[in-house]
């Protein structure tokens, strides 16, 4: 029985923790508070927070719709770090094999693909889940 109440705290803290990111981006102000460390510490908690979320929804029996939004809104929040890591790898591989027209290309390629990912896939993942998941705590209060 306690098991099922730590879905909804880890839910609160990916809201939180989102909420953060996205203050930052809107008000300068605040941005000048969290930058450096503090910023790049909240994005290791939303992707710890995303794993422990996808560890417990594959754990537990969570009845459907709900495993699908707690779902969307794991992979979203992990897929933004694995993204941007990914994006990063594969640039690096994209230096090193720049004189090598194929594998060149396809770095180029696989790193353009996991920022789009990163960047545009992820969030709007998580943003989906996030919503359909706190829609449905509030409505069954569960």
């Amino acid at each position: 029985m306690a098991k099922k109440r730590v879905i909804p705290i880890v839910l609160f803290g990916l809201t939180a923790s989102f909420l953060v990111v996205l203050t930052s981006f809107f008000f300068p102000a605040f941005r000048q508070l969290i930058q450096g460390t503090a910023f790049m510490v909240i994005l290791i908690l939303i992707f710890l927070l995303g794993l422990l979320l996808l560890f417990l929804v594959l754990r537990q029996k969570v009845k459907q719709p709900l495993r699908k939004f707690l779902l969307l809104t794991s992979i979203g929040a992990v897929g933004f770090f694995g993204g941007a890591f990914l994006h990063n790898f594969f640039y690096g591989l994209g230096v090193l094999f720049n004189n090598i027209p194929v594998l060149g290309f396809l770095m180029e390629l696989l790193h353009v693909a996991f920022f789009l990912i990163s960047i545009l896939v992820s969030p709007v993942i998580f943003l989906i889940g996030l919503i359909g998941s706190l829609i449905i705590f509030l409505r069954k209060k569960v």
